[in-house]
């Protein structure tokens, strides 16, 4: 496999080793108070960039209750329970960082 292939991003395993892929991810998360500009409240259908480790999808929130969301992605990704995650959202025509989590 190369750099340039459609492999890129991909998970290769044994039937057996692999864990979920999953198309919708449950996130504990908390807002970043960033100086410069303001960070408002999340919002149901709000587009987010995930960021799993190396892995990037694109999703939207489908639930929102206090500290906890539902994500739907468009492209599934493999993830762990516990594992960490960055999100980003749309601002002023670009991609900030907003908040970080742990997947529940």
């Amino acid at each position: 496999m190369v750099k340039g292939d459609k492999l890129v991003g991909q998970i290769l395993s044994a039937d057996k080793d692999i864990g979920e892929i999953s198309n919708e991810l449950q996130i504990d998360y908390m807002l970043i108070k960033r100086e410069g500009f303001d960070n408002p409240l999340l919002k149901l259908n709000e587009p987010m960039v995930v960021s799993v480790g190396t892995a990037t999808s694109i999703g939207s929130i489908v639930k929102l209750k206090g500290n906890k969301l539902t994500l739907r992605l468009k492209r599934a990704l493999y993830v762990e329970k516990g594992s960490k995650v960055a999100l980003s959202r749309r601002m002023e025509q670009r991609w900030r960082l907003s908040c970080f989590g742990v997947i529940s």
